[in-house]
Protein backbone atom coordinates (compact mmCIF):
# COMPACT_ATOMS: atom_id res chain seq x y z
CA UNK A 1 0.00 0.00 0.00
CA UNK A 2 0.84 3.49 -0.62
CA UNK A 3 -1.00 4.96 1.66
CA UNK A 4 0.11 2.85 4.74
CA UNK A 5 -3.35 4.01 6.50
CA UNK A 6 -5.05 1.62 4.13
CA UNK A 7 -3.50 -1.59 5.35
CA UNK A 8 -5.67 -2.23 8.55
CA UNK A 9 -8.75 -1.48 6.20
CA UNK A 10 -7.82 -3.99 3.44
CA UNK A 11 -8.24 -6.69 5.71
CA UNK A 12 -11.87 -5.97 6.52
CA UNK A 13 -13.08 -4.75 2.80
CA UNK A 14 -12.11 -6.47 -0.31
CA UNK A 15 -8.31 -6.11 -0.88
CA UNK A 16 -8.06 -6.07 -4.49
CA UNK A 17 -10.18 -2.84 -4.11
CA UNK A 18 -8.66 -0.89 -1.39
CA UNK A 19 -5.08 -1.92 -3.40
CA UNK A 20 -6.84 0.12 -6.53
CA UNK A 21 -8.17 2.99 -4.25
CA UNK A 22 -4.70 3.31 -2.59
CA UNK A 23 -2.80 3.36 -6.53
CA UNK A 24 -5.62 5.90 -7.41
CA UNK A 25 -5.33 8.17 -4.70
CA UNK A 26 -1.56 8.39 -4.74
CA UNK A 27 -1.20 9.31 -8.28
CA UNK A 28 -4.15 11.63 -8.34
CA UNK A 29 -2.17 15.23 -9.77
CA UNK A 30 -2.35 18.23 -7.52
CA UNK A 31 -5.51 19.53 -10.04
CA UNK A 32 -7.87 16.40 -9.35
CA UNK A 33 -7.30 16.46 -5.38
CA UNK A 34 -10.36 18.67 -4.84
CA UNK A 35 -14.19 17.86 -5.25
CA UNK A 36 -13.82 14.16 -5.09
CA UNK A 37 -17.62 13.12 -4.38
CA UNK A 38 -19.27 9.63 -3.48
CA UNK A 39 -20.80 9.34 -6.62
CA UNK A 40 -17.29 10.15 -8.14
CA UNK A 41 -15.79 7.22 -6.41
CA UNK A 42 -18.81 5.00 -6.49
CA UNK A 43 -18.39 5.25 -10.28
CA UNK A 44 -14.99 4.54 -10.62
CA UNK A 45 -14.66 1.77 -8.70
CA UNK A 46 -18.00 0.02 -9.56
CA UNK A 47 -18.67 -0.17 -5.92
CA UNK A 48 -22.45 0.57 -4.39
CA UNK A 49 -22.59 3.76 -2.90
CA UNK A 50 -22.52 2.47 0.99
CA UNK A 51 -18.96 0.64 0.26
CA UNK A 52 -17.81 4.08 -1.19
CA UNK A 53 -18.94 5.84 2.33
CA UNK A 54 -17.08 3.56 4.06
CA UNK A 55 -14.01 3.79 2.39
CA UNK A 56 -14.79 7.59 2.42
CA UNK A 57 -15.63 7.92 6.14
CA UNK A 58 -12.37 5.96 6.91
CA UNK A 59 -10.20 8.55 4.91
CA UNK A 60 -11.25 11.38 7.06
CA UNK A 61 -10.82 9.79 9.94
CA UNK A 62 -7.27 9.27 8.67
CA UNK A 63 -6.89 12.62 8.07
CA UNK A 64 -6.41 11.77 4.31
CA UNK A 65 -9.61 13.54 3.00
CA UNK A 66 -11.32 17.27 4.42
CA UNK A 67 -15.02 17.87 4.00
CA UNK A 68 -16.02 20.36 1.71
CA UNK A 69 -19.24 21.67 -0.13
CA UNK A 70 -19.89 22.85 -3.17
CA UNK A 71 -22.57 25.21 -4.66
CA UNK A 72 -23.80 24.15 -8.21
CA UNK A 73 -25.36 26.16 -10.76
CA UNK A 74 -29.32 25.10 -10.35
CA UNK A 75 -29.68 25.27 -14.01
CA UNK A 76 -30.40 21.23 -14.97
CA UNK A 77 -28.25 22.37 -18.20
CA UNK A 78 -25.41 23.72 -17.10
CA UNK A 79 -24.72 22.61 -13.42
CA UNK A 80 -21.43 24.94 -13.09
CA UNK A 81 -19.41 24.31 -9.92
CA UNK A 82 -19.62 27.66 -8.40
CA UNK A 83 -17.87 28.20 -5.21
CA UNK A 84 -16.35 25.85 -2.42
CA UNK A 85 -17.40 26.34 1.25
CA UNK A 86 -17.26 24.74 4.73
CA UNK A 87 -19.87 23.81 6.73
CA UNK A 88 -19.86 26.54 8.96
CA UNK A 89 -20.71 28.72 5.74
CA UNK A 90 -23.60 26.57 4.86
CA UNK A 91 -25.98 28.81 7.30
CA UNK A 92 -25.13 31.83 5.66
CA UNK A 93 -25.36 31.00 2.04
CA UNK A 94 -28.59 28.64 1.92
CA UNK A 95 -31.43 31.53 0.92
CA UNK A 96 -29.19 33.81 -0.90
CA UNK A 97 -29.82 34.63 -4.51
CA UNK A 98 -26.60 34.46 -6.87
CA UNK A 99 -26.10 34.51 -10.59
CA UNK A 100 -24.29 31.66 -12.80
CA UNK A 101 -21.25 33.12 -14.33
CA UNK A 102 -21.60 30.45 -17.26
CA UNK A 103 -25.09 30.50 -18.30
CA UNK A 104 -26.00 34.26 -16.38
CA UNK A 105 -28.87 32.36 -14.44
CA UNK A 106 -30.00 33.58 -11.32
CA UNK A 107 -30.77 31.48 -8.55
CA UNK A 108 -31.65 30.81 -4.71
CA UNK A 109 -29.06 28.64 -2.95
CA UNK A 110 -30.74 25.25 -1.47
CA UNK A 111 -29.44 22.02 0.22
CA UNK A 112 -30.66 20.88 -2.83
CA UNK A 113 -27.62 22.84 -5.06
CA UNK A 114 -25.06 22.43 -2.28
CA UNK A 115 -23.10 18.98 -2.81
CA UNK A 116 -20.92 17.22 -0.27
CA UNK A 117 -16.97 17.14 -1.74
CA UNK A 118 -14.02 16.27 -0.36
CA UNK A 119 -10.49 17.31 -0.95
CA UNK A 120 -6.79 15.23 -0.45
CA UNK A 121 -4.94 17.08 2.15
CA UNK A 122 -2.46 14.10 3.15
CA UNK A 123 -0.18 12.81 0.40
CA UNK A 124 1.38 9.21 0.72
CA UNK A 125 4.12 8.62 2.69
CA UNK A 126 5.52 6.49 -0.14
CA UNK A 127 8.32 7.71 -1.72
CA UNK A 128 8.67 8.54 -5.12
CA UNK A 129 10.48 5.46 -6.22
CA UNK A 130 7.75 3.38 -4.77
CA UNK A 131 5.23 5.41 -6.81
CA UNK A 132 6.54 5.05 -10.06
CA UNK A 133 7.66 1.04 -9.20
CA UNK A 134 3.94 0.80 -8.67
CA UNK A 135 3.06 2.97 -11.86
CA UNK A 136 5.20 0.60 -14.39
CA UNK A 137 3.57 -2.07 -12.69
CA UNK A 138 0.42 -1.69 -13.82
CA UNK A 139 0.92 0.23 -16.97
CA UNK A 140 -1.42 -1.28 -19.42
CA UNK A 141 -4.51 -1.54 -17.13
CA UNK A 142 -7.80 -0.95 -18.42
CA UNK A 143 -9.87 1.94 -17.64
CA UNK A 144 -12.88 1.38 -15.35
CA UNK A 145 -14.70 3.18 -18.07
CA UNK A 146 -17.29 6.15 -17.68
CA UNK A 147 -17.27 7.60 -14.42
CA UNK A 148 -20.32 10.16 -12.63
CA UNK A 149 -18.90 12.66 -10.44
CA UNK A 150 -22.37 13.84 -9.25
CA UNK A 151 -25.14 12.60 -8.38
CA UNK A 152 -28.51 13.66 -5.77
CA UNK A 153 -26.78 11.40 -3.62
CA UNK A 154 -24.25 14.13 -3.35
CA UNK A 155 -26.72 16.79 -2.39
CA UNK A 156 -26.71 18.35 0.78
CA UNK A 157 -30.36 17.58 1.20
CA UNK A 158 -29.58 14.11 1.52
CA UNK A 159 -27.43 14.53 4.84
CA UNK A 160 -30.36 16.09 7.70
CA UNK A 161 -27.52 15.68 10.12
CA UNK A 162 -25.17 17.63 8.64
CA UNK A 163 -27.35 20.38 7.83
CA UNK A 164 -28.07 19.93 12.06
CA UNK A 165 -24.59 20.32 12.71
CA UNK A 166 -24.09 23.79 9.88
CA UNK A 167 -26.91 25.73 11.83
CA UNK A 168 -26.43 24.24 15.13
CA UNK A 169 -22.79 24.86 16.46
CA UNK A 170 -22.88 26.84 19.40
CA UNK A 171 -18.99 28.69 20.27
CA UNK A 172 -17.40 28.51 23.53
CA UNK A 173 -18.85 31.35 25.12
CA UNK A 174 -22.34 30.53 24.38
CA UNK A 175 -22.09 27.05 26.16
CA UNK A 176 -20.46 28.68 29.02
CA UNK A 177 -23.54 31.04 29.47
CA UNK A 178 -26.07 27.80 28.91
CA UNK A 179 -23.75 25.97 31.53
CA UNK A 180 -23.94 29.08 34.23
CA UNK A 181 -27.79 28.86 33.49
CA UNK A 182 -28.87 25.38 33.73
CA UNK A 183 -26.13 25.19 36.54
CA UNK A 184 -28.48 27.91 38.23
CA UNK A 185 -31.92 26.20 38.00
CA UNK A 186 -31.47 24.25 41.24
CA UNK A 187 -30.53 27.78 43.14
CA UNK A 188 -33.00 28.92 45.99
CA UNK A 189 -35.20 31.50 44.68
CA UNK A 190 -37.36 31.48 48.13
CA UNK A 191 -40.71 32.71 47.32
CA UNK A 192 -39.55 34.21 44.22
CA UNK A 193 -41.16 31.54 41.78
CA UNK A 194 -41.36 34.17 38.64
CA UNK A 195 -37.26 34.55 38.99
CA UNK A 196 -37.15 30.64 38.79
CA UNK A 197 -39.64 30.33 35.92
CA UNK A 198 -37.43 33.27 34.23
CA UNK A 199 -34.38 30.91 34.01
CA UNK A 200 -35.49 27.93 32.54
CA UNK A 201 -36.93 30.65 29.77
CA UNK A 202 -33.41 32.21 29.74
CA UNK A 203 -31.79 28.66 29.29
CA UNK A 204 -34.38 27.52 26.79
CA UNK A 205 -33.88 30.80 24.55
CA UNK A 206 -30.14 30.20 24.65
CA UNK A 207 -29.85 27.15 23.68
CA UNK A 208 -32.85 27.78 20.50
CA UNK A 209 -31.44 30.67 19.15
CA UNK A 210 -27.86 29.34 19.25
CA UNK A 211 -29.19 27.93 15.97
CA UNK A 212 -28.17 30.21 13.08
CA UNK A 213 -30.36 32.50 11.74
CA UNK A 214 -33.17 32.09 14.62
CA UNK A 215 -34.26 34.96 16.99
CA UNK A 216 -36.82 34.45 19.73
CA UNK A 217 -38.06 36.54 22.92
CA UNK A 218 -39.76 35.78 26.00
CA UNK A 219 -41.31 39.19 26.15
CA UNK A 220 -44.00 38.40 23.35
CA UNK A 221 -47.83 38.63 24.49
CA UNK A 222 -50.85 38.04 22.23
CA UNK A 223 -54.85 39.62 22.98
CA UNK A 224 -55.35 36.40 24.49
CA UNK A 225 -52.14 34.83 25.41
CA UNK A 226 -48.41 35.62 27.86
CA UNK A 227 -46.17 33.24 25.80
CA UNK A 228 -42.72 32.07 27.94
CA UNK A 229 -40.59 32.18 24.39
CA UNK A 230 -41.50 33.02 20.85
CA UNK A 231 -38.80 31.78 18.26
CA UNK A 232 -38.71 32.57 14.70
CA UNK A 233 -36.92 30.19 12.64
CA UNK A 234 -36.69 31.60 8.47
CA UNK A 235 -35.27 28.50 6.89
CA UNK A 236 -36.88 26.27 4.75
CA UNK A 237 -36.61 23.60 2.68
CA UNK A 238 -38.69 22.25 -0.60
CA UNK A 239 -38.47 18.62 1.14
CA UNK A 240 -40.25 17.84 4.41
CA UNK A 241 -37.60 18.29 7.22
CA UNK A 242 -37.06 19.71 11.16
CA UNK A 243 -36.73 22.76 9.88
CA UNK A 244 -40.16 23.70 7.92
CA UNK A 245 -41.96 21.99 11.08
CA UNK A 246 -40.08 25.07 13.04
CA UNK A 247 -40.70 27.92 10.27
CA UNK A 248 -42.32 30.50 10.50
CA UNK A 249 -42.27 30.50 14.49
CA UNK A 250 -42.61 27.88 17.32
CA UNK A 251 -43.53 28.38 21.00
CA UNK A 252 -42.11 27.48 23.81
CA UNK A 253 -43.51 26.84 27.13
CA UNK A 254 -41.36 26.54 30.60
CA UNK A 255 -42.12 24.48 33.75
CA UNK A 256 -39.23 25.05 36.52
CA UNK A 257 -40.96 23.27 39.44
CA UNK A 258 -40.51 19.78 41.00
CA UNK A 259 -43.18 17.83 39.66
CA UNK A 260 -43.65 16.82 36.03
CA UNK A 261 -45.55 18.40 33.45
CA UNK A 262 -49.18 17.98 33.37
CA UNK A 263 -51.43 17.21 30.56
CA UNK A 264 -52.81 21.07 31.39
CA UNK A 265 -49.14 21.92 30.08
CA UNK A 266 -50.07 19.97 26.48
CA UNK A 267 -53.47 21.15 26.36
CA UNK A 268 -52.89 24.98 26.47
CA UNK A 269 -49.39 24.83 24.34
CA UNK A 270 -52.09 23.18 21.69
CA UNK A 271 -54.76 25.82 21.94
CA UNK A 272 -52.29 28.48 21.60
CA UNK A 273 -51.03 26.97 18.52
CA UNK A 274 -54.53 26.49 17.70
CA UNK A 275 -54.82 30.26 16.97
CA UNK A 276 -51.62 31.17 15.14
CA UNK A 277 -49.12 29.47 12.50
CA UNK A 278 -46.94 27.12 15.10
CA UNK A 279 -46.77 23.65 14.10
CA UNK A 280 -44.16 22.93 16.67
CA UNK A 281 -44.55 23.71 20.32
CA UNK A 282 -41.82 22.71 23.14
CA UNK A 283 -42.56 22.55 26.91
CA UNK A 284 -39.16 22.83 28.65
CA UNK A 285 -39.23 20.87 32.34
CA UNK A 286 -37.16 19.83 35.13
CA UNK A 287 -39.26 16.34 35.25
CA UNK A 288 -40.37 14.05 32.64
CA UNK A 289 -43.64 14.42 31.53
CA UNK A 290 -45.43 11.62 32.29
CA UNK A 291 -47.65 8.89 30.51
CA UNK A 292 -51.05 11.06 30.57
CA UNK A 293 -48.86 14.17 29.33
CA UNK A 294 -47.34 12.29 26.68
CA UNK A 295 -50.59 10.53 25.21
CA UNK A 296 -52.20 14.02 25.37
CA UNK A 297 -49.18 15.31 22.73
CA UNK A 298 -49.55 11.68 20.69
CA UNK A 299 -53.09 12.49 20.17
CA UNK A 300 -52.76 15.44 19.40
CA UNK A 301 -50.34 14.90 16.91
CA UNK A 302 -53.07 12.48 15.41
CA UNK A 303 -56.02 14.55 15.56
CA UNK A 304 -53.76 17.54 13.73
CA UNK A 305 -52.60 15.24 10.93
CA UNK A 306 -55.42 15.71 9.00
CA UNK A 307 -55.86 19.37 9.59
CA UNK A 308 -54.89 22.52 7.96
CA UNK A 309 -51.52 21.91 9.71
CA UNK A 310 -49.93 19.60 12.51
CA UNK A 311 -49.08 20.21 15.78
CA UNK A 312 -45.60 18.32 16.94
CA UNK A 313 -46.04 18.83 21.04
CA UNK A 314 -42.26 17.97 22.09
CA UNK A 315 -41.31 17.59 25.99
CA UNK A 316 -37.21 18.72 26.55
CA UNK A 317 -36.75 17.88 30.27
CA UNK A 318 -33.32 17.92 32.55
CA UNK A 319 -32.11 14.92 31.12
CA UNK A 320 -32.48 16.14 27.68
CA UNK A 321 -30.97 19.98 28.72
CA UNK A 322 -28.32 18.07 30.35
CA UNK A 323 -27.17 16.42 26.92
CA UNK A 324 -27.67 19.43 25.22
CA UNK A 325 -25.73 21.36 27.37
CA UNK A 326 -23.28 19.64 29.04
CA UNK A 327 -22.88 17.00 26.42
CA UNK A 328 -22.58 19.11 23.91
CA UNK A 329 -25.26 17.01 22.15
CA UNK A 330 -26.65 18.66 19.02
CA UNK A 331 -30.34 20.12 19.86
CA UNK A 332 -31.26 19.73 16.28
CA UNK A 333 -30.47 16.05 16.32
CA UNK A 334 -32.14 15.82 20.02
CA UNK A 335 -35.54 17.53 18.26
CA UNK A 336 -35.33 15.10 15.45
CA UNK A 337 -35.38 12.23 17.85
CA UNK A 338 -37.83 12.93 19.72
CA UNK A 339 -40.38 14.11 16.77
CA UNK A 340 -39.71 10.51 15.92
CA UNK A 341 -40.20 9.35 19.41
CA UNK A 342 -43.64 10.77 19.07
CA UNK A 343 -44.78 10.08 15.77
CA UNK A 344 -43.73 6.43 15.98
CA UNK A 345 -45.26 6.95 19.81
CA UNK A 346 -41.99 5.04 21.03
CA UNK A 347 -42.30 5.12 24.71
CA UNK A 348 -39.09 2.86 25.07
CA UNK A 349 -36.79 5.26 22.45
CA UNK A 350 -33.50 5.86 23.73
CA UNK A 351 -31.62 8.31 22.08
CA UNK A 352 -27.67 6.65 22.26
CA UNK A 353 -29.47 4.08 19.99
CA UNK A 354 -29.73 6.35 17.19
CA UNK A 355 -26.48 8.65 17.98
CA UNK A 356 -24.55 5.39 17.62
CA UNK A 357 -25.83 4.15 13.99
CA UNK A 358 -25.36 7.92 12.77
CA UNK A 359 -23.27 7.67 9.15
CA UNK A 360 -20.68 4.33 8.35
CA UNK A 361 -18.01 3.17 9.63
CA UNK A 362 -15.47 0.73 9.27
CA UNK A 363 -15.78 -0.57 12.90
CA UNK A 364 -19.35 -1.58 12.46
CA UNK A 365 -19.06 -3.24 9.02
CA UNK A 366 -16.26 -4.99 10.95
CA UNK A 367 -19.00 -5.98 13.44
CA UNK A 368 -21.57 -7.06 10.88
Amino acid sequence: MLYKQFISISKILNEELISNFDYWLATLPNRSKKGLTLSMIASKFGIDTSIAEVIIDYCIKQGIFEEEYLIRCDNDECEMPLEHITLDQIADKVNSVVTCNRCDQEFRISFDNIYKTYKVIKNPEASKEEIKKEILKRLGTESNGHQENFSRADSLANDKFKIYEAYYNPDESAYDEMTQLFESLDNDYGKNTTKKGEVLEELALKIVTSIKHVSGTTKLTSYTNQFDCVVQQPISTSYPSLMNFMTPYFIIECKNEASSPGTTYFHKLSSIMDKNEAKLGFVFSRKAAGKPALQTARETYLSKLSGPKPQYLINLYNKDLGMIVKERENFLRVVDFKMMELTLNARNANYEWFVESKGTSVERQNDV
